[in-house]
């Protein structure tokens, strides 16, 4: 298969491949290609597989990398599929975030086991709404180091049924709505009851969102919006105000 067709097909299939092209080096390799997946080289007319632990490596940390390798100098582009946010319960704080995390470029999964809940009138930006017992639904999703959990289920139950599916997977962020209190009480359940290693339930978001006030559904999903930005993005979660006016959004103008 063709380099430039073995790439657009994994884009298209949603899966993550890195392209390298030779820039500089012997002149019969300048110009050659080489398309990386997660399992090693997919195809292209580079022979010189040096490149492939470094491809990968690329895939890994969602980073371009511009080098030598070998006697080569390459550019290594990582194509990543979108983050994905699974929002677990389809209430009042469920609809402007599933918007919210559509706006920030994430593919959004609803789960909620009432049908006048989980439909997609009421989730319109939503890639999918799952209907359904809620562990089913989980135990559906192939979830990963993409994908961003939210739980804001209904009840104490389904939030220690579904925290208890996720906690040991290996996702990018867990994030659980409540209390203090009901959060310490489902953190206890877990460990006392089921054995659950407390550095896992150390790594939870909860309570989940920035402290910035919130109180209306809308207003608590631009807090949870916040966190996850915060923590896809590395960023302090301060008031720009109080950093280093360069430092404002990069330094660059925005119109």
């Amino acid at each position: 298969m063709d380099w430039i067709e073995a790439l657009a097909e994994a884009i298209a299939g949603g899966r993550p491949a890195a392209a390298v092209t030779v820039v500089a080096g012997p002149e019969a390799l300048v110009g050659k290609h080489l398309v990386v997946g997660p399992e090693g080289a997919l195809a292209g007319d580079l022979s010189d597989e040096a490149v492939v632990p470094v491809a990968m490596e690329c895939l890994a940390t969602g980073r371009v990398f511009q080098g030598i390798v070998g006697s080569m100098r390459v550019y290594v582009e990582p194509h990543l599929p979108p983050p994905a946010l699974v929002v677990v319960g389809a209430g009042h704080v469920a609809q402007p975030l599933a918007h919210l995390g559509k706006l920030m470029g994430f593919a959004v999964t609803v789960i909620d086991d009432r049908p006048e809940y989980a439909n997609a009138a009421r989730f319109p930006d939503a890639d999918q709404v799952l209907c359904g017992p809620f562990l089913e639904c989980l135990r559906s999703l192939d979830l990963g180091p993409r994908h961003y959990v939210v739980l804001v289920t209904r009840g104490h139950q389904q939030d220690t049924e579904c925290l208890r599916a996720v906690v040991e997977r290996p996702v990018a962020y867990i994030g659980m709505i409540g209390s203090r209190n009901r959060v310490q009480t489902v953190f206890r359940l877990l460990e006392s009851d089921h054995g659950i290693d407390p550095g896992r339930l150390a790594a939870v978001y909860a309570p989940i969102g920035l402290d910035i006030g919130a109180q209306s559904p809308a207003e608590i999903a631009v807090s949870v919006a916040a966190e996850l930005l915060k923590v896809r993005r590395g960023g302090a979660g301060e008031s720009l105000s109080r950093l280093g006016r360069a430092r404002v959004h990069g330094g660059g103008r925005h119109g």
